[in-house]
């Protein structure tokens, strides 16, 4: 951090004997690890700091909301703007929706600038815009999608809920994506695109988690009058629905689940940690124990501690019939996988003999008030016990519920 806010200083100082028109910026960091930006801006020559210059590669970006909000909770980050300075994908098919539904989520959030790496082919797997043969790419598609349509506005997040990503460009312009569901629309006012630009057909449009449609409207667009969503009957989602709770009193929300340890017969909330503060702990955000370095749970990862498992729980708000799928899957090759178990009010239930990847998908009647819960607990190594994860639960009634209040 010394040597990093000396460079900036001295750069600083040129450009003020220089008087030139140049933002200062730094931070310079893989990630988003509020452990090393915090006490950065602590410093008192982070003061010639005018901007931090970020890289959220290991962020899923429906996550960046969570996380940022986690670094700003910081007094000395809330002053600055983010340059995302550093952003690419290494998936030719959903690179260009993933260049869009960054900007999208990133412009809402107030970040200066969104900068697309690389340019052109460097041999590392990046998705660039230039083939070495100068033919563009499906990602240079949506850039060019981006600055003709979308980058003389700054985003506002319309989002309905924690499934659904709404972000509005001007007021012609929409930009979505999320839980499927249906989106209905007036082919004769309003044209759907993909994130390459391509014309879709509007009559016939659904919601995607990875897909982006860009709706733009001969007149102004409004969520809910010119764009209806259809019903959907996830109400939570381990992933969607991840959040970063601020003390151990706000834990858990209507679409995640509150992670949890057990110590002595009482419940150990998990805390949220800023990430890189200290060795060996990832360089974002995650929930675990500011004592030990496990466990450890992001919106898509999980890893045990040999003292006893993880909890995952989920606290039913009414009675009826709920479809519980859960899916967990050894992180690393070859890896074992962690043990895993499932319990309604600390009652087991039978899952599939123990293999990796673990699959549950299970129809429950359950009342309200009721705890359901997996346990991901450790199995001879932390690489055989790290695992890829998702719990969605449904519940079919929501639709007819929903339709009937609108009547």
């Amino acid at each position: 951090r010394a040597y990093h806010l000396a460079m900036v200083r001295s750069a600083a100082e040129g450009v003020k004997i220089a008087q030139a028109p140049v933002r200062v910026i730094g931070g310079s960091v893989h990630s988003l690890p509020g452990g090393f930006l915090w006490p950065l801006l602590e410093d008192p020559a982070a003061a010639s700091l005018q901007g931090l210059a970020v890289h959220p590669y290991t962020t899923p970006i429906e996550q960046l909301p969570q996380q940022i909000g986690v670094l700003r909770r910081h007094a000395g980050l809330r002053r600055h703007v983010l340059h995302i300075t550093e952003f690419g994908s290494q998936n030719a098919h959903t690179a260009p929706d993933e260049l869009v539904r960054a900007y999208a989520t990133l412009s809402s959030l107030g970040s200066r600038e969104l900068d697309w790496y690389p340019l052109n082919e460097r041999g590392d797997g990046f998705v660039p815009l230039l083939r070495r043969s100068s033919e563009t790419t499906g990602v240079a598609q949506a850039f060019r999608l981006v600055t003709d349509r979308l980058a003389s506005f700054r985003a506002r997040d319309v989002s309905p809920d924690r499934f659904t990503f709404v972000h509005a460009f001007g007021p012609h312009i929409l930009v979505l994506w999320g839980a499927p569901r249906a989106i209905r629309v007036n082919p004769a006012e309003v044209a759907a695109f993909d994130a390459r630009g391509a014309r879709l057909d509007a009559a016939h449009l659904t919601l995607d988690e990875t897909r982006v449609l860009v709706l733009q409207g001969q007149q102004p667009l409004v969520l809910g009058r010119d764009v209806r969503l259809g019903c959907s009957s996830l109400i939570a989602d381990s992933f969607l629905g991840f959040s970063y709770p601020a003390d151990s009193e706000d834990q858990g929300s209507p679409a995640g689940f509150t992670a949890f340890v057990q110590r002595g017969r009482g419940k150990l909330p998990l805390e949220t940690l800023p990430g890189q503060q200290r060795e060996g702990v990832p360089w974002t955000p995650y929930l675990g124990l500011s004592d030990a370095a496990l466990p450890r749970v992001l919106s898509d990862m999980v890893i045990p501690n040999p003292d006893g498992p993880v909890f995952l729980e989920f606290l039913t708000e009414r009675a009826g019939t709920l479809r519980v799928q859960g899916d967990f899957a050894a992180a690393h090759s070859g890896a074992l996988g962690p043990k895993v178990a499932f319990s309604v009010d600390g009652r087991s239930l039978d899952l599939p003999a123990q293999s990796s990847p673990v699959r549950v998908d299970r129809i429950l009647k359950v009342r309200s008030g009721q705890r359901l819960a997996f346990a991901v607990s450790w199995n001879q190594t932390a690489r055989d016990s790290t695992a890829r994860y998702r719990i969605r639960l449904f519940d079919p009634a929501s639709c007819a519920l929903a339709e009937a209040a609108r009547r």
